[in-house]
C-alpha cells in the first residue's frame, strides 16, 4: 500500500538532504516516498554481508551509523566508511546485479529507510522518460 500525502510530507525532506536523491525533481521524490519502507536493525546485525543480492537502497534515519567494511585483500575485514543519518548506501544494486561487494553493520540499533531495486527501477524509468520527452520537445 503507498502512503498517504502526510506521511509523503515527513518523509520527504529526508531524501531531499541525501546526496544520492539530489538531482531528482520534489515530482520524483514524492513517488519515492510512497514506495519506501522502513526497516529497524537491532544493534550488532548486519544490514546486508559480501556476496549477498544487490536488490535494495538503504537510507540511515537514526541518529546513529553503519560501518561499510570492505575485504583488505586478506581476507580480513576492515571498516573503509561510517554512514550516518540522511546517507544512503547499496544504489550499486540498483543499477546492476552484481553481488554486494562490502558488508554493512549496524553497531547500535539503527532504522533505516529501504527502496527496493523494482520500485526504484518503475520511478526512474518513468522520470528518465520524462527527461527524454522534453529534451525531444
Amino acid at each position: 500500500p503507498q502512503r498517504g500525502q502526510e506521511e509523503v510530507e515527513v518523509l520527504l525532506p529526508l531524501l531531499q538532504c541525501t546526496a544520492f536523491f539530489e538531482k531528482f525533481d520534489k515530482t520524483i521524490l514524492t513517488e519515492i516516498c510512497k514506495v519506501v519502507t522502513h526497516q529497524f536493525f537491532p544493534g550488532g546485525s548486519s544490514v546486508f554481508k559480501v556476496g549477498d543480492k544487490a536488490d535494495k537502497f538503504y537510507i540511515v534515519l537514526s541518529d546513529s551509523t553503519v560501518d561499510v567494511l570492505t575485504d583488505d585483500g586478506s581476507g580480513l575485514m576492515v571498516s573503509c566508511a561510517r554512514l550516518g543519518q540522511g546517507v544512503g548506501f547499496g544504489e550499486l544494486g540498483l543499477i546492476n546485479d552484481a553481488p554486494r561487494a562490502a558488508t554493512v553493520c549496524c553497531y547500535e540499533d539503527t532504522h533505516l529507510m529501504v527502496l527496493a531495486k523494482a520500485e526504484y527501477n518503475r520511478v526512474l524509468k518513468k522520470a528518465h522518460a520524462e527527461s527524454i520527452a522534453m529534451e525531444a520537445a
